[in-house]
């Protein structure tokens, strides 16, 4: 009797825990990414999030015999499909005309790297490559501007190196204006096979502090301080795009955004506005943090056809570089 009673009561509390999951769950990528709590579940891997569902249909299907089947079958369509879209993007079989890679440098060649890094930026070997964190850093904040993108044309023979801050872009095409309208925004506009395209550097701030606590006034501080500056930088991608489209400009926006396709921000003002889908942004960039942990991101508007995969982890940086192919160049003016 104790043991029905018992194995009752676990039963209720499951099925109180998946109606509470469920509609949460459904709820969380919408939810605004400038609320502290939200953003460190938006910060999961889409991945985990796939398995949090995946979780509360198995739990379904236990607690509810007559869906037992129907939910198995949804469970193994889900991995099945879901399986395809983890293999790294397909390069289209036409000619490609240009590429384009994004690769955070984990402060440049402050630890004596130098001939490393330049063996990585030989590697990506793209066309247009932005890369960030071009500085030196004291831990835990302060940051010390440096003079190294030489090292660009000394190991590659890159023509065009622009430099606003710590952001960075060697491009192989004439750049006609750029300019630095956020600390962590740069926009070029290169010639690329007599057309201009609109090019964005991002390197969006952390959202949360490693050095401190979650349960500590300074941790949540920051996390606000950081909510706000990453909306600016959204607003000046946004701006961007906004520009490119008045001018009929093809737009390619990539970098560092510290940001999972499972955060609202990241949707509304890069992957929504260029047409792309989100599950396209599984493949990890950052192996540091989970195998599938993609904050690097290369995106562009749909004139420009692209396919793009995380390149192998170097030895100088806690990111992988991501890099992309564009099979055929822009249409704008």
């Amino acid at each position: 009797m104790t043991s029905t009673r018992s194995r009752c009561m676990v039963r209720r509390a499951a099925i109180v825990a998946l109606a509470a999951a469920v509609p949460f769950l459904a709820a969380l990528p919408h939810l605004p990414d400038t609320l502290p709590i939200v953003v460190l579940m938006q910060s999961l891997p889409v991945l985990a999030y796939a398995l949090a569902w995946v979780v509360c249909l198995a739990l379904a299907a236990l607690l509810w015999r007559a869906a037992r089947w129907p939910v198995l079958a949804a469970l193994a369509t889900a991995v099945l499909l879901g399986g395809r879209a983890l293999m790294p993007s397909a390069v289209a079989d036409a000619p490609a005309a240009f590429t384009v890679a994004t690769f955070n440098t984990d402060f440049w060649d402050q630890h004596g790297e130098t001939e490393g890094l330049e063996a990585a930026f030989a590697a990506i070997d793209a066309d247009v490559l932005l890369l960030q964190e071009h500085f030196y850093l004291d831990p835990p904040d302060v940051f010390e501007p440096i003079d190294r993108a030489h090292l660009l044309v000394s190991c590659c023979d890159y023509p065009h190196v622009f430099v606003d801050g710590d952001l960075v872009v060697a491009s192989r095409f004439p750049g006609v204006d750029h300019s630095h309208p956020d600390p962590n925004v740069q926009r070029l506009t290169l010639e690329i096979e007599g057309r201009a395209v609109e090019v964005v550097n991002v390197h969006n701030p952390v959202h949360v502090t490693l050095y401190d606590s979650i349960l500590t006034e300074a941790f949540w501080d920051f996390a606000r301080d950081a909510a706000a500056a990453r909306s600016l930088v959204y607003e000046a991608v946004d701006e961007a795009l906004a520009d490119a489209r008045a001018s009929e400009r093809s737009a390619l926006v990539g970098g560092d955004f510290n940001a999972t396709a499972m955060m609202p921000s990241l949707r509304r003002s890069v992957l929504g506005p260029l047409g792309r889908d989100p599950l396209a942004h599984l493949d990890g960039s950052f192996p540091v943090g989970l195998p599938l942990w993609r904050i690097d991101h290369v995106v562009s508007t749909p004139d420009l056809p692209i396919a793009c995969a995380s390149m192998p982890a170097t030895p100088v940086s806690d990111h992988r570089p991501v890099r992309c192919t564009v099979t055929r160049a822009a249409s704008g003016a």
